[in-house]
């Protein structure tokens, strides 16, 4: 298995980052997770009942970081 070349769902991302699944969601909706568009940290899916989203790895590891700057007291500008 090739985690580079992988997809992941938005379950696997929020066990990977350690946040809520819910609080992906709401930085999703807040657009505070870029990557909708082509390109390594793509972000396919999403945006229509039952078009489930589907993470890239980059997209993971750009979500787990962010994740680990809030645990240390930052916050996501709004």
């Amino acid at each position: 298995m090739n985690l580079l070349n992988e997809t992941f769902s938005a379950a696997d991302v929020a066990i990977a980052a350690n946040i809520p699944p819910e609080t992906l969601q709401n930085w999703i909706k807040r657009g505070l997770i870029v990557g909708q568009g082509e390109g390594e940290a793509k972000i396919a899916g999403g945006g229509s009942r039952g078009k489930r989203r589907q993470f890239s790895w980059e997209s993971l590891m750009a979500i787990a970081a962010a994740a680990a700057l809030v645990d240390v007291g930052l916050s996501p500008i709004t």
